[in-house]
């Protein structure tokens, strides 16, 4: 496939060292969340079961959550940028629940 930024480079920043980041402020968000929510959940010394959400009529909770955006913004940051007009609206699709996802647990990653 074709790639929009043809020599992507891996940069030393804390968050972007394993991400497909080209200097575009969407990709580095998206990397951004995907390196938080990881270390969120790896140093979270709570029950990340206690808050739950419903989400497309099914009750979801923390933990499930964050895992469900480490994945959406994984595919996201591997899809990143592709020419392929249907992996575009799937990105586009993955984007959009990601953030709706996103704005369900948002008050409670603070701990």
């Amino acid at each position: 496939m074709i790639t929009m930024v043809k020599n992507k480079k891996k940069y030393n920043s804390q968050f972007t060292k394993d991400c497909n980041t080209d200097w575009n402020v969407n990709q580095e968000l998206i990397c951004w969340i995907n390196y938080w929510f990881r270390k969120f959940k790896e140093n979270a010394q709570i029950y990340l079961e206690f808050h739950k959400y419903e989400y497309k009529g099914e009750i979801l909770t923390q933990e499930q959550i964050i895992d469900k955006i480490i994945e959406l913004t994984d595919y996201i940051d591997q899809n990143y940028g592709e020419f392929d007009l249907n992996l575009i609206k799937k990105v586009e699709e993955k984007k959009n629940e990601m953030f709706d996802l996103l704005k369900l647990v948002w008050g409670d990653m603070w701990w």
